[in-house]
This record gives structure tokens, sequence and C-alpha cells, in this order.
């Protein structure tokens, strides 16, 4: 049967892996459809345009700056042995830094760039955490690739399931 061929291939760990990623990806864009449309319902549409270009920006900033390291973490970890835990703090360190730069002089450049955005971040505290959210999220995206490399991609599954499932608590 389909269901047991499945379970027969899911014993395998990289096929469990890739069960697990797949199913993150979905979770993930399930629970952001519901999140984007009860947005859109609870406020205006000039809130979510403002906090979706937003958002946009600091996904754009936080791929820019990572320069990949993901996917290396996702190569490399496997194989690192005892050199993992000094790879992985360097990769999350010269991240976080790159990120941190890179977001600062998006910020800098905002008037040029994304005026209508001065509106969400013009202020030093609202900049601030826009750097401290482009941070944390760039350390989540390396640690769903550390994960990857760990053969650990349910604890992918997992924290995607309860960051999309916060985001929704958060949003009403």
């Amino acid at each position: 049967s389909l269901l047991r061929g499945f379970i027969d291939r899911a014993r395998n760990p990289l096929v469990a892996n890739g069960y697990a990623l797949v199913m993150s990806s979905a979770v993930t864009s399930a629970l952001g459809l519901v999140y984007w449309a009860l947005a859109a319902r609870l406020y205006p549409e000039s809130v979510v345009g403002l906090n979706s270009a937003a958002l946009s920006a600091l996904f754009f900033i936080v791929n820019l700056a990572q320069l990949n390291l993901a996917h290396t973490l996702t190569r490399f970890v496997a194989v690192a042995g005892r050199a993992t835990v000094g790879l992985v703090v360097r990769s999350y360190l010269l991240s976080a830094g790159l990120t941190a730069v890179v977001t600062g002089v998006f910020l800098l450049g905002l008037g040029v760039w994304a005026p209508s955005l001065r509106e969400l971040v013009g202020t030093p505290v609202a900049a601030f955490w826009f750097v401290l959210a482009a941070v944390v999220w760039g350390t989540m995206s390396l640690q769903d690739g550390v994960l990857v490399g760990l053969r650990q991609s349910r604890w992918v599954l997992y924290s995607s399931a309860v960051y999309a499932l916060l985001k929704l608590v958060l949003l009403v």
C-alpha cells in the first residue's frame, strides 16, 4: 500500500529528514497563508502593506548578509567532527555582525530606497528593533542549516510550526 511504502522509506534517515523539511515548508506555508488572510481582515490595507514591505526588506537583508552560510553549514556540520561547535559559533557571529552592518546601511539609506518604511522604522528605538529582528531571523535561518547538517530536520519542522503558531497568536 501507499502508506506502507511511505513508512518503509521514512525509516531511512536521509528520507526522513527530507520528509521533515517538506512538512516544515508545508506547515509554514499553510499557516503563513492563514496569517496574511487574518492580517488582511484585522488591519487596514496600508498597515498590512507597510508591514509586508518591511518584512520583505528584512528577509532580503538577512539573505544577502548570510553569504550562503546556512547551506554551507548544512554541508559541513555533518563532517566537522570536533570542530562543529566552533564552526557554528563563528558562523553565527559572522552572520549576526554582517546582518547588523547591512541592516544599518539599509536604515541609513531608507530615504533613498524605501522612503515609505520611514514611518515604520523611523525612530531610533524602532530601528534598533528592526536590526535586532534581522539578527534573530538570520540566526534562526542558520539554525535550520545546522539542524539539517546534524540530520535533525524534525526540529526544523517543530520550530517552524511553533514560530508560525506564535505569529498567529501575536497577530491577534
